[in-house]
């Protein structure tokens, strides 16, 4: 029977092994976006034509404001109309200043799209360099994760055994 102590001690060590499987977890998705973010640095560029941008205000959860663009382009001929993440800002008004400067409907921009999947669209290029930051994150949390799960519960008056 486990004292308080021991099983105070117990309960320590399962809930670092139960944060070892969330850093885990949170590696690989760490992992994923990195590698779609190496994916996406092949992606073609080709001119587009704003059609609008939009605003988004922050919900509890976020702190600032988002700027969305939704753009045509064409591929081989054939149309397509996305909508793309551009910027963030804390300052509204920022944003506001951001589109009467440069995203005016009609105005043209560049966008990058998936050549395999013309329909797939960024307004923004992704840089091999922060995929790789992203990877040597999701190194360390994944080996910090391995290391908290193989922790064991070791009660204090188990006398180990002796080697003959």
């Amino acid at each position: 029977m486990l004292n308080f102590k021991e099983r105070a001690e117990k309960k320590k060590v399962l809930s670092k092994q139960f944060l070892g499987g969330f850093l885990i977890i949170l590696a690989l998705g760490i992992v994923f976006t990195a590698i779609q973010m190496f994916r996406e640095t092949a992606w073609q560029e080709t001119a587009a034509t704003l059609n609008k941008a939009t605003i988004e205000e922050p919900n509890d959860s976020e702190k600032s404001y988002r700027l969305f663009l939704t753009y045509s382009y064409q591929v081989a001929g054939k149309p397509y109309t996305a909508r793309s993440y551009k910027s963030q800002s804390a300052d509204k008004a920022h944003l506001e200043a951001e589109i009467k400067d440069l995203y005016q409907p009609g105005a043209q921009l560049n966008v990058y799209f998936d050549p395999s999947e013309p329909q797939n669209s960024s307004a923004n290029k992704s840089s091999s360099p922060l995929a790789l930051a992203y990877l040597v994150l999701a190194g360390l949390a994944g080996s910090r994760g391995i290391r908290l799960i193989k922790l064991k519960y070791k009660p204090k008056d188990e006398i180990p055994p002796e080697d003959y």
